[in-house]
C-alpha cells in the first residue's frame, strides 16, 4: 500500500547532503545511469545500469557499465560505491572487461540481483556476438560477486549457503586494520593463501560450526588469529555431522608474527610438521582441544600444556605456546618398595621419594609427588608386609619434556601400602653370678637391657661365656637361649655377664699342745671351694698364734691371714691352740719344764751377778718371764708358782729375796 513513504537518498550526479551518494565527474553527460536497478533481498545491495557509460577515459562510447552500491543498513544508510563493472575500470573490486565490451554494446541496459545478492545478471542488447558475428543481437554477462569482507555476518547470506571469501578483499581489509570475523555454521575452508600487507594486521576470527580447514598459508602481519570449529553460536541444523576439528593440511603454516593464535576444536590434526604454527617475539600461539590422544602435533615445540581447560572460560597458566585440553586426568598415588625400621614400639614410617607410584599419567607426562618423608605403620609389632599409611600427598610438578603441564588432579591426598617392615631389636643381654667354674651363662640370670618400656621379656636356654673367671664376661655363644618376645632377637645381639667372686671362706685348724711344748704344725680348711678348684688357687696364706712356748695352759687364737685367690672373695675364721696340763701327772713339774727354768734362772742370776747390782725377787721374775717368753703370770697360775719355788731353791748370796733371809 506504500503507506508511508519517504525518500531516503539519491545516487546521481552532483546529490549531496543526508543520505545522498554524489558520483561526482565519473557520471557523464548521457551516461544513461539508472536505465536499470536491482536490491537484494536485505535491501543492502544494489546494482545500478549506465548504457551509456563510454568506459573509463571514454575509451568505448556506449559501451555501458553496471555500479555496485552497498550500505550499512536496510534504510539506504552509509551508501558507498564498491566497484564498477565495464570498460576500463581497474583498481579496488571494479572489474574491467576490456575489448570483449564494445563500443554500442549498452552494457547495464537491464540488471539483477538474487536475493543473497552475490549473483549478478547483466543484459547488453545491443551487443554484436563473439566476434562481431550478428549485428545487435545482444547477450547478458553473468557475475558471482566476492562479497566484501567487511560486511560479513551470518544475518547477510542465508544460512545453509555456501560463499566464498575473497583473498584480496580479505587481505586489504586486514591490512588496513580491520578485525574480521567469518562465522559458518559448518566447515570453513581456507583454500588459498592469505598474506595481510603491512605490519598491523587486523584480528580475524573464524568461527565454524564444524571444522576449519587451513589448505593454504596465513600471514597476518602480527595480527591475531583465532579459529574456533564446534562454535557454539552456529545453527546446529545446517551442521553436518562429525567431529569438528582444527586441520593443518601438508604443507600449510599459520604465522601471527608478534600477534595471537587460537585454535581450538575437539581435535587438533597437524599435518605440516613443526613449523605449522610460528609466532615471534612476544607473539604465542594456544591450540585448545578435547584430548591429546587424538590430536596430532605434528612435532611442534610447546612450553607448556594444560588439562581441564575449557575454551573461553578456564585462564590460560603457562607462558609461551602451549597446548590446552579439556580432559581432567586425575593421579592417584600410591606406595611402593620397603619401608624399614627397628622395633621401638611406636609406629612411626620414614619414605623417600623411591615409595612413591603415580598412576592416571596422560601423553608421556611425568608427574611428580611431594613425597612426604612420613607415615605410619598399622602395626608397631615386627613383622613385615605391614600397612603404612601416608597422609598430606600433593602434586609438586609436572613436566612433558621441557614444558611444564598444569591441571592435574589428585584423586587422593593419602596413599596406603603393604610396604612396611618392622625388624625385631637386638637385646642387650646382661646377667649377674657367682664364680662358679664354668663358663656357663644361663638364661634364668638374663635380662634385656634394653627392654622398651612396657614390654615383658624372659630368657630361657644358655649360652657360653668368654671366661669362667670373674669379672665382666661377654657372651661369645648364644647357644640354647631364646628369647619369649617376637619384637626382639638374638640375631645382632650383644650380652655379657658380671661374673662376681665366689665367697671363699679360710678357717684355722683348731689344735692343742701339753704346757711348754713347742707349737704344733699349724694348719687351715677352705670352705666354698669351687669345684674343679684346689687349694692350690690359694696363694700367701699365712697362719699365726700367741702362743708361746713357754705359754701356760689356756686357749690361744690361731689366726689366718694374707691369702689371695682368683675368682674368689676370701673371709677367714680363727682356729684354737689349746695348752693343756701344768704336771706330767706325778704331781710334780714337767722334767723338761723344770730343767728349762733351772737353765733360765742361772742365767739370769749371772746377769744380775755380773751388773753388781743388789736386785730384789721381782727383778729376777720379769727377767726370767722375759726369757721364757711370758710377759706375765698371774700370781695365782702353777707356773708362778713353780717359778717361786725354783727361785728360792737356787740360792745365790748375791740376791736377796724379799720377805726372806736368804740370799
Amino acid at each position: 500500500n506504500f503507506s508511508g513513504g519517504a525518500l531516503q537518498a539519491t545516487i546521481g550526479r552532483g546529490y549531496t547532503g543526508g543520505k545522498n551518494l554524489d558520483l561526482g565527474t565519473a557520471l557523464e553527460a548521457s551516461d544513461f545511469f539508472g536505465r536499470s536497478v536491482a536490491l537484494n533481498a536485505a535491501g543492502d545491495r544494489l546494482a545500478v545500469g549506465a548504457w551509456g557509460d563510454d568506459g573509463f577515459g571514454n575509451v568505448a562510447n556506449d559501451s555501458g557499465s553496471v555500479r555496485l552500491f552497498s550500505f550499512t543498513d536496510t534504510n539506504f544508510s552509509g551508501g558507498a560505491l564498491q566497484a564498477t563493472i565495464g570498460r576500463g575500470y581497474t583498481g579496488g573490486k571494479n572489474l574491467d572487461l576490456g575489448t570483449a565490451l564494445e563500443a554500442g554494446d549498452q552494457l547495464g541496459i537491464s540488471v539483477a540481483l538474487n536475493a543473497a545478492g552475490d549473483r549478478l545478471a547483466v543484459g547488453a542488447n545491443r551487443d554484436d556476438g563473439f566476434g562481431n558475428v550478428a549485428s545487435d543481437s545482444g547477450s547478458v554477462r553473468l557475475f558471482t560477486e566476492t562479497v566484501p569482507a567487511q560486511n560479513l555476518t551470518f544475518a547477510s547470506v542465508s544460512p545453509d549457503a555456501s560463499i566464498t571469501v575473497s583473498r584480496s578483499d580479505l587481505e586489504r581489509v586486514l591490512g588496513e586494520g580491520t578485525a574480521v570475523t567469518l562465522q559458518a555454521n559448518n566447515d570453513i575452508t581456507v583454500a588459498n593463501a592469505v598474506s595481510v600487507p603491512g605490519a598491523s594486521g587486523g584480528s580475524l576470527t573464524l568461527q565454524a560450526g564444524r571444522s576449519i580447514l587451513f589448505n593454504a598459508n596465513v600471514t597476518t602481519a602480527n595480527g591475531n588469529l583465532t579459529a574456533r570449529a564446534n562454535d557454539p553460536g552456529a545453527d546446529p541444523a545446517y551442521r553436518d555431522a562429525g567431529s569438528g576439528d582444527i586441520v593443518i593440511a601438508a604443507g600449510a603454516a599459520l604465522n601471527v608474527g608478534t600477534g595471537t593464535l587460537t585454535l581450538a576444536g575437539e581435535r587438533f590434526l597437524n599435518n605440516s610438521g613443526a613449523s605449522a604454527l610460528q609466532a615471534t617475539g612476544a607473539g604465542r600461539w594456544l591450540v585448545w582441544s578435547a584430548d591429546p590422544a587424538n590430536d596430532n602435533r605434528g612435532g611442534l615445540a610447546f612450553n607448556f600444556k594444560q588439562y581441564n581447560a575449557t575454551y573461553d572460560d578456564t585462564t590460560v597458566a603457562g607462558t609461551g605456546n602451549g597446548f590446552l585440553y579439556s580432559l581432567a586426568p586425575s593421579i592417584t598415588p600410591g606406595l611402593t618398595g620397603t619401608v624399614t625400621r627397628t622395633y621401638d614400639r611406636t609406629t612411626s614410617a620414614t619414605l623417600t621419594a623411591g615409595n612413591y607410584t603415580v598412576t592416571g599419567a596422560v601423553d608421556g607426562d611425568t608427574v611428580t609427588l611431594n613425597n612426604p618423608v612420613s607415615g605410619t605403620y598399622q602395626s608397631p609389632s615386627a613383622g613385615s608386609t605391614i600397612a603404612v599409611d601416608v597422609s598430606g600427598i600433593d602434586i609438586a610438578s609436572a613436566t612433558n619434556g621441557a614444558a611444564t603441564v598444569y591441571g592435574y588432579t589428585l584423586a587422593s591426598g593419602s596413599a596406603s601400602g603393604a610396604i612396611g617392615t618392622i625388624n625385631p631389636l637386638p637385646v642387650a643381654l646382661t646377667g649377674t653370678r657367682a664364680y662358679d667354674g664354668t663358663a656357663v651363662a644361663g638364661g634364668s640370670i638374663l635380662s634385656a637391657s634394653n627392654l622398651i618400656s612396657g614390654d615383658a621379656l624372659t630368657v630361657s636356654g644358655s649360652g657360653t661365656l668368654a671366661s669362667r673367671n670373674a669379672g665382666d664376661q661377654s657372651i661369645t655363644d648364644f647357644g640354647t637361649l631364646a628369647l619369649s618376645n617376637t619384637n626382639y632377637t638374638l640375631s645382632g645381639a650383644s650380652g655379657s655377664v658380671n661374673v662376681t667372686a665366689a665367697p671363699l671362706t679360710i678357717r684355722a685348724d683348731n689344735q692343742s699342745r701339753a704346757v711348754g711344748a713347742e707349737n704344733p704344725p699349724l694348719t687351715a680348711s677352705l670352705i666354698g671351694l669351687t669345684t674343679g678348684d684346689t687349694a692350690g688357687v690359694v696363694t700367701g696364706l699365712a697362719l699365726s698364734t700367741t702362743a708361746a712356748t713357754g705359754s701356760p695352759a689356756g686357749a690361744y687364737p690361731i689366726t689366718p691371714s694374707g691369702a689371695s685367690a682368683p675368682n674368689y672373695s676370701i673371709s677367714y675364721t680363727n682356729g684354737v691352740l689349746t695348752v693343756t696340763g701344768s704336771t706330767d701327772g706325778t704331781g710334780s713339774p714337767p722334767a723338761a719344764l723344770e730343767r728349762l727354768i733351772e737353765t733360765q734362772l742361772a742365767a739370769v742370776v749371772a746377769e744380775l751377778n755380773a751388773s753388781g747390782s743388789v736386785v730384789d725377787r721381782a727383778q729376777v721374775e720379769r727377767r726370767l718371764l722375759d726369757r721364757l717368753g711370758v710377759k706375765s703370770l698371774p700370781i695365782q697360775s702353777e707356773l708362778f708358782s713353780l717359778l717361786q719355788r725354783e727361785i728360792v731353791r737356787v740360792t745365790d748370796p748375791a740376791i736377796r729375796m724379799p720377805g726372806s733371809s736368804q740370799k
